[in-house]
């Protein structure tokens, strides 16, 4: 059995997931990623073995239900909001 660990802040999630910082914000603002934040100000940070659930789970997500009649899921970000639309 692997060891469970908690990875902390957006820039070590991003690494850990292969990604930048910011669409690692993404991930749990608009995609459901499993994070904690315990009281203002403070990192925000996620459990190993949950994002390894969750990998799992988004990997199924774009494969099948992320494809619609209109095409494919994506985001669109403006500057000023950030959206989920349709491609």
């Amino acid at each position: 059995m692997s060891e469970d660990y908690w990875i902390t802040g957006y820039k070590h999630i991003g690494l850990y997931l292969g990604v930048n910082a910011k669409t690692a914000y993404r991930y749990v603002r608009y995609f459901g990623l499993p994070a904690r934040r315990h009281g203002p100000g403070k990192l925000v940070r996620v459990l190993k073995s949950e994002v390894d659930i969750w990998i799992d789970r988004f990997d199924y997500y774009k494969k099948n239900e992320g494809v619609h009649k209109k095409g494919k899921l994506s985001i669109q970000n403006d500057h000023k909001t950030t959206k989920l639309v349709h491609s």
